[in-house]
């Protein structure tokens, strides 16, 4: 037998190892086809006609010395072995594998192309290893390593370019495979030095020990840097997780009931992955009819919408993407390297940053959203759009929105989501809730049987009679669950409320219980209204300790002794879900709250009760922070701190809300009273003012009558945001260590206007102080328990002001350490100067974005030839240089600027390029030194709309605005308002509503009618920019009312306000809200013009026909006619065409409106009052 050669046995196992790792016969089968150089070149040829018919030639050159190098390999290992077709096709197959595959991208093509070249050059010279071959054997084992060093460039390679969807991942994910790839790059390199004649064996197995080190060192830090960076993300925005709350709705959920939904054909149809022509449903219930619906079991992102929380569009996608990435090292990957300006704060960033991840994604997504309705409508509007345009782009992604109907959901969902109505398929699920409820309830009543089998005959028709709904159902069984009069049972149950109005009508029993009981009256009133005012759910513990509050009492609360009994005191409309005090249902707050309901709690009434419950609390005694240490400690264990949390952190935002309530725009005398106790009691006098402090309020009438309290509640809000913010608001390295450090609370101390801070440190070391870090091994003098008793499990909380898990906390100190050291910033500035070099970075990308914008190419102070420079290029020069712009090198970019000595039209057309392409630090600059006029201001706010620059518009409109000292002018700001508008941006109307109404004050306090202000405010070219866009209405509707600006118009501008919504928008809901006024339906100017009805009926679109169809249930006459007009109103295109959209004719649609009027004032007349 003849013997093995062992090089060749050692090239045939880095083959099989190759092999082996590709995991892919096929692909190897393609790879080994190429046997020569020469097919290389064919085929890059081929690739360069065909790059030349697209117009885009690459540098195929740069592989030319690589191809070289690896032909002079080839002849090399000739010489020593038998060279077999597999490892030619391994030398040479490759090349043409990965340029064919990277070809798809100039960027990735460019790409391997630049690596290719960077191992070319890396390669020795091979010919000289063949004339050392006869000197050293050895050199053979060096060759070999080549060969594996080779096949592990290409290993790399192929795992990164056959990723699916590679054009969407390439910019996040190449930079980590290049880095890789750098190592073995540098691994051959390292083997040039053995390719000596001098060569041992031990040299060659110490260098392969070393690469072998370095490359599993190198995957290992980059593995740990990914997941801190990515985890310091998810920190740093604390998304929401739903998980519990879906662990909560399946223990709740009634055993057999919505098994209809997985046997529904558009269910089905949607969960069908190979079906494309059903990605988008609409799971649609009459309030209560329990949509929440089962969940398919792939790739599922969820969010439970809740009434409770008032999650934002943001919040939500936030939370989407964390569920989306959290077990995906891959998608992890993408989201550290996209591009995170803004994504914190602005919903399109992260609307953008979800779509490239799930353009990332291999295989379907469904995303479920349920309780839509429970969400704000602007909120909702804007994550609906979102999804369903990033939907447009994902093919593989499914949707199912779940909510009752609501008129703006109609809007945007109708056209294109499948219908699934709950209602329709609930009444078996009800017969099976009810009698699951009955049996508990028996059980727990000690119902005889005889008594059993009578109550059943009485709920018996109970589910025929809800008509699908749920809630229906829970309202009747709620109102039972606390009788236990038989005869007050039998008439609850043998005359069952008609309708779900009715049904609620049990609410207002239960507050007539209330209200009947003056022990429990005050008390459970109040509770009711702070459950629906409160910003955030309140824990049993803090309701019980609010409560205990006096208004004269500065003392603080009485030791308590007992848990309050929540269900004894409010009665089964209010419920407790991990410790959490809320209504059993939405409706419920809908219900007690409207103004309709006698004895309704009134939500001014409760927010001004909460709001000084809480100030009350932070002047009592036991929050003075010169209490001795034992004292704290004392207060710890009694309970006394258990409102602390909540009253530090939501005490402001009540009186905001207060302020914004009133109708005023300033605060109850009891308030205003409470507010300068506190700034007087609680007046931090180590208070250190902050250099950029600016107004973060727009009380302008509180500012007005209290400019004192205005001040130091604007400090509050500012020292507020400085905690909930970042990265740094300033340059000074304490100020960033108070945000991110716990060791430099003394700082954060300095820095609140009030002592609230520094008690809240106290508090926190006391707690710290008495609770064993180990909570499986306790001490003898362990208070665990005791502090337990009224804080719950989580004893441990996050020291960042701005974390969910400050209030929230951890169960165990080791997922606290776990959790805060993502807070950190790893990614360090290596310039020792920068103020960066401390604080950090969340990313890589970051720091390296950051080093080469402020680091990179200073140029010190260097003189430049200005004089000679062409004025169109000193242009150009002061514009790249303002937009360049840091904290590095201000100063010097401030001289040269001044040494342009610009024309005051330069500058005028300099500033709103800036405004448009620049950061609000760099529009700054550019306003301290161009100094512009009032136009220059205005003429700078668009292009910062169309750029959707948030913060220079901020800016712009803020200093237009407060500048302004002309007389008002309707031109200006309402064509600032038409911009913003087609923006379509939420942020930008936010803005420019605060804005906005600080000017409508200004202007009125000069003497200008707010009737005036408002009728220009919906003129029709502001009503036109909002035709046919759902999103656009809300925004303007928002506005308009959000300044009561229909309730200030007369009767006239109210006229000719519906004439001008008939002639640009026909928006329904605008025209409503102008009839609930009393405006005239039939209003014109005079008898030569027409009246809204007519102008309406001349256009033939869908909300044209809607708008005549509401105008007609009002009594529009159909008769009237303009004089100037020889048409009358049913011979105008719009009644003519109708039944297109309304299915009827126009004489029909006369007919049925009459009918709805004479049967609506039929029930007026037969009404008691």
């Amino acid at each position: 037998m003849a013997q093995l050669d062992p090089v060749q046995v050692a090239f045939d196992s880095a083959i099989r190892d190759f092999r082996d790792k590709l995991q892919n016969d096929d692909l190897y089968r393609d790879i080994v086809r190429v046997k020569s150089i020469g097919e290389v070149y064919d085929a890059t040829d081929k690739l360069q006609q065909e790059q030349g018919k697209k117009g885009h030639l690459r540098h195929l050159s740069k592989i030319a010395t690589y191809l070289n190098r690896i032909n002079d390999y080839k002849s090399a290992i000739d010489i020593f072995i038998q060279v077999k077709p597999d490892i030619l096709g391994l030398i040479w197959g490759p090349i043409v594998l990965l340029l064919q595959w990277a070809s798809i991208l100039n960027t990735s093509f460019d790409a391997i192309l630049n690596t290719i070249q960077e191992i070319g050059q890396a390669l020795p010279d091979f010919e000289r290893a063949a004339r050392l071959f006869d000197q050293n054997k050895l050199i053979k084992d060096v060759l070999l390593s080549f060969f594996k060093d080779i096949l592990e460039f290409y290993l790399v390679a192929f795992n990164f370019f056959r990723l699916p969807r590679l054009k969407y991942v390439f910019e996040a994910l190449w930079p980590r495979h290049r880095d890789k790839i750098r190592v073995v790059i540098k691994r051959i390199d390292s083997y040039n030095l053995l390719l000596r004649k001098e060569v041992q064996f031990e040299h060659i197995q110490e260098q392969h020990d070393a690469t072998l080190r370095s490359l599993k060192h190198f995957e290992k830090t980059e593995k740990d840097h990914q997941l801190q960076e990515y985890h310091g993300i998810r920190t740093e925005l604390s998304p929401v997780k739903y998980d519990d709350k879906l662990d909560l709705f399946r223990g709740r959920s009634c055993s057999g009931t919505g098994e209809w939904l997985l046997n529904d054909q558009t269910f089905t149809q949607w969960l069908n992955v190979s079906d494309v022509s059903l990605r988008l449903i609409w799971i649609q219930g009459i309030p209560g009819a329990d949509q929440a619906g089962k969940i398919p079991k792939s790739r599922t992102l969820f969010a439970f919408v809740s009434h409770i929380y008032a999650p934002s569009a943001l919040s939500i996608l936030h939370s989407l993407i964390f569920q989306l990435t959290s077990s995906d090292e891959v998608l992890q990957t993408v989201l550290c390297g996209a591009s995170r300006e803004n994504f914190k704060s602005n919903f399109n960033v992260a609307l953008e940053i979800f779509s490239t991840l799930l353009l990332a994604c291999s295989g379907p997504v469904f995303v479920v959203i349920d309780g839509l309705d429970e969400m704000d409508k602007t909120e909702r509007s804007r994550l609906v759009t979102g999804l369903i345009n990033t939907q447009a782009k994902c093919e593989q992604v499914r949707i199912c929105f779940s909510s009752r109907l609501e008129d703006d959901l109609k809007v945007l969902l109708e056209k294109d989501a499948a219908l699934v109505r709950v209602d329709n398929h609930n009444i078996e699920s009800i017969y099976e809730y009810v009698r699951q409820w009955s049996e508990e309830w028996f059980l727990e009543h000690r119902v005889r049987p005889r008594d059993q089998d009578e109550m059943r005959k009485w709920l018996a028709p109970l589910p025929s009679r809800s008509h699908g709904m749920f809630l229906y159902t829970k309202v009747v069984l709620i109102s039972l669950r606390n009788m236990t009069d038989w005869d007050e049972i039998r008439n609850a149950l043998t005359v069952l409320p008609e309708t779900l109005d009715d049904a609620r009508i049990r609410y207002t029993r239960i507050l007539s219980q209330i209200n009947r009981h003056p022990a429990r009256k005050e008390k459970a009133r109040k509770l009711l209204g702070w459950i629906a005012c409160s910003p955030t759910p309140l824990t049993v513990w803090e309701v019980q300790c609010g409560l205990s509050i006096k208004a004269d009492d500065r003392e603080g609360p009485m030791r308590q002794i007992a848990l309050l009994n929540i269900e004894n005191l409010c009665g089964p409309i209010v419920e407790v879900v991990d410790d959490y005090v809320q209504f059993v249902h939405f409706t419920v707050k809908e219900y007690i709250t409207s103004p309709s309901i006698d004895g309704h709690i009134d939500i001014i009434d409760s927010t001004l009760s909460l709001t000084m419950s809480c100030i009350t609390f932070l002047c009592q005694k036991h929050h003075d922070p010169q209490l001795p240490t034992d004292i704290i400690r004392e207060n710890v264990l009694n309970a006394t701190y258990v409102l602390h949390e909540y009253a530090a952190i939501n005490w402001l935002g009540l009186v905001e809300k207060c302020v914004s309530l009133d109708p005023a725009g300033t605060a109850a005398p009891d308030l205003i009273r409470l507010l300068n106790e506190v700034s007087t009691e609680r007046k931090n006098v180590t208070y250190i003012a902050h250099n950029e402090e600016v107004e973060k309020l727009t009380m302008h009438a509180f500012k007005k009558f209290e400019p004192d309290l205005f001040e130091m509640l604007s400090k509050v809000a500012f020292f507020r945001d400085l905690c909930l913010n970042s990265p740094r608001p300033s340059n000074e390295e304490d100020l960033w260590l108070l945000v991110v450090a716990n060791a430099h609370k003394i700082v954060v101390i300095a820095l609140d206007p009030l002592t609230v801070t520094q008690t809240s440190v106290l508090i926190e070391k006391a707690i710290n102080d008495l609770i064993c870090r180990n909570q499986t091994i306790h001490g003898n003098n362990c208070y665990c328990d005791q502090i337990r008793d009224y804080s719950g499990d989580r004893l441990f909380k996050c020291h960042f002001s701005h974390c969910h898990f400050r209030r929230q906390g951890f169960a165990r100190m080791g997922d606290l350490k776990s959790h805060e050291k993502y807070h950190d910033r790893p990614w360090k500035c290596d310039v020792s100067t920068c103020e960066y070099a401390n604080g950090g970075f969340l990313s890589r990308r970051m720091r390296d974005e950051h080093f080469e914008k402020a680091h990179q190419g200073q140029s010190s102070d260097a003189v430049l030839p200005l004089s000679q420079t062409d004025r169109d290029d000193l242009k150009s020069m002061v514009i790249d240089l303002l937009l360049n712009t840091d904290a590095e090198n201000v100063d010097s970019i401030k001289s040269t600027v001044k040494l342009a000595n610009l024309k005051d039209y330069e500058e005028d057309a300099i500033f709103p390029q800036i405004a448009a392409r620049g950061s609000i630090y760099q529009l700054r600059l550019a306003k301290e030194l161009f100094e512009p006029s009032d136009d220059a201001v205005c003429e700078a706010i668009t292009p910062a709309i169309e750029a959707k620059n948030d913060g220079c518009f901020e800016l712009l409109i803020k200093l237009w605005v407060q500048r302004r000292s002309r007389p008002w002018s309707r031109n200006t700001l309402t064509g600032i308002f038409i911009r913003v508008l087609h923006s379509n941006s939420i942020d930008m109307c936010k803005l420019f509503e605060k804005y906005a109404t600080e000017d409508i004050e200004i202007c009125m306090a000069k003497g200008v009618a707010k009737d005036k202000i408002a009728f220009s405010y919906m003129g029709r070219a502001v009503l036109s920019a909002t035709t046919g866009n759902f999103q656009r209405e809300q925004l303007f509707l928002n506005f308009i009312n959000g300044n009561d600006m229909i309730k200030a118009m007369s009767k006239l501008n109210l006229g000719m306000t519906l004439v001008n919504v008939a002639r640009s928008c026909c928006s329904v809901r605008l025209a409503t809200l102008l009839i609930e006024a009393g405006v005239n339906v039939d209003y014109r100017g005079s008898g030569l013009y027409m009246t809204p009805l007519h102008q309406a009926a001349r256009k033939t679109s869908v909300e044209a026909a809607h708008f005549m169809k509401l105008l007609l249930q009002h009594g529009a006459d159909t008769e009237l006619k303009a004089g100037r007009s020889r048409t009358q109103i049913h011979e105008e295109e719009g009644p003519k065409g109708i039944s297109k959209w309304l299915g009827i004719s126009w004489n029909e649609l006369i007919e049925q409106t009459k009918k709805e009027r004479d049967d609506m004032q039929a029930k007026q007349m037969s009404s008691p009052h």
